[in-house]
């Protein structure tokens, strides 16, 4: 690609100077749940299961056993993520610890819940795993879901 350079005052088209970079990828697939894994694991009492969407879509539908985590409650006022304690003091008090394996799921691809994801790890929590298929593929696969019953739709400001 030409990109234009101003020589005296003349216009002229130099292809730029690029140097080669070695990038590595250290792929890491113990972090990753499958749907079959997630399946089996929320089953177990040392299991915390962690929907990362919107609330309103969890009230409306979520994984059973899921917890609602909406990812905007995991920033600040001017960051993407709380400081470490203050993201601490929010998962104990929604119950998520240390001694559970946690396993986040948002909506389709992973993003907001690999936020969460790394947002455990930052606060210290080194049980956690990402569903990245999410429920898109959860709902897909005809998995069960459930609605949540009397939820109060119109008091949004538990978050």
């Amino acid at each position: 690609m030409k990109l234009p350079t101003v020589i005296g005052s003349l216009l002229v088209w130099k292809t730029p100077e690029v140097q080669n970079k070695e990038h590595s990828v250290k792929l890491q697939p113990d972090i990753l749940a499958t749907s079959d894994y997630l399946e089996n694991a929320k089953q177990r009492d040392d299991v915390i299961l962690i929907d990362n969407r919107e609330r309103l879509n969890y009230l409306e539908q979520h994984i059973p056993g899921a917890i609602s985590l909406p990812y905007r409650t995991l920033a600040s006022n001017d960051k993407i993520l709380r400081p470490k304690e203050d993201m601490k003091r929010l998962l104990d008090n929604r119950g998520v610890t240390g001694d559970a394996e946690i396993i986040t799921y948002c909506g389709s691809v992973g993003t907001l819940s690999g936020l969460a994801y790394y947002a455990l790890k930052t606060a210290g929590l080194p049980n956690a795993k990402l569903y990245v298929r999410s429920f898109k593929e959860w709902k897909n696969l005809q998995k069960p879901t459930v609605k949540q019953e009397d939820a109060n739709y119109w008091d949004l400001s538990a978050e």
